[in-house]
Formats: structure tokens, sequence, C-alpha cells
């Protein structure tokens, strides 16, 4: 079994240009729904595939770094860390440990979760409720396919990840 890293794990607060946008909190829920979802072993962040990879922290954290993780904010990997989230939902897992000596992983707190349109049916709140309550559940396997039309899990990265990297 894997050795959890999350000492290798630091946070800055937000990144470069980057911004977490609006639609974030409605790709939550759809990847929470989908199970296009990833955990890293020992942390508190429940981290959504559906568009830029990036999470919601459930509870408050603190690492054995002294690296704090707070509650109800969202936290994305800056730089090349991406594929270590898209590798996992390749590979099916729903959670994954740092283990090599060189793995290390930054996340930029990019705000606190919120709702930004009047029109949306659900409370930041209720969003980070459900996302506290998968985290709880956390199923063993992310599904082979996803929705009515069965994408496989490549075929979704392309359509709700990869490609949508620019956007929330």
């Amino acid at each position: 079994m894997a050795v959890s890293r999350e000492h290798h794990i630091t946070v800055v607060n937000g990144y470069r240009n980057w911004r977490q946008c609006g639609m974030a909190e409605p790709r939550m829920l759809d990847a929470l729904k989908d199970g296009a979802i990833v955990f890293l072993q020992g942390v508190n962040i429940v981290f959504k595939l559906n568009g830029k990879p990036s999470g919601i922290c459930y509870e408050d954290q603190t690492l054995p770094n002294g690296t704090q993780l707070q509650r109800a904010h969202w936290y994305a990997p800056t730089g090349t860390s991406e594929s270590i989230f898209t590798e996992a939902l390749k590979r099916g897992e729903t959670t994954f440990s740092l283990t090599d000596k060189t793995d290390s992983l930054e996340l930029a707190d990019m705000r606190e979760v919120e709702v930004k349109f009047q029109h949306q049916s659900y409370t930041a709140e209720e969003v980070l409720e459900k996302t506290r309550r998968y985290a709880l559940e956390r199923p063993q396997q992310i599904p082979e396919t996803f929705g009515e039309r069965r994408i496989t899990r490549e075929e979704y990265l392309v359509e709700n990840g990869q490609s949508n990297w620019d956007q929330g």
C-alpha cells in the first residue's frame, strides 16, 4: 500500500492570472453525479475532473508540514501537476497518494465556494454539503463509462476535462 506524502503539499494564494469561474460549482455537482471525482489520500479535498481539475475542501485541515486547508475553499493544482489527477481518472482510481520522493503538489487557494448566478437552484452551503457527503461515501472505483451516452473515461476527459482547462 502506498504511503501518503501529504507533507509534500504546499498552498499558495491564487496563481498567476488564474481565476475559478462561476461554473465551478455546477461542474462540481455534475462531477459528483457522474462519479468523476478523485481524492488525494490524507487530504480533505474533493477534486472534480469536470472542467479544470480543482477541488473543494470540505473540512478545515492542517497537514503534517503545517499547511492549512480551509473549509469551503476551492483549490486548484498548479503547473504540470494536473496530470496526476487525469492519470488517476484514466486508471479508475478514486484515491491516490504522493508516493515518490520527487512527488509534490502545489495547490492554489482560488476562492470560497459561492453561487454566482441567481438562476442556480442551490446554495453554496448545499454544494459544500453534497461534496462532504460524497467524501464520506468515497466510492472505491471511478465508473468505466459516464452518463446516458456511456462515454468512456478517456472521452470524458476530452469532453469535460482537458479541452476545458481554460475554464472553471
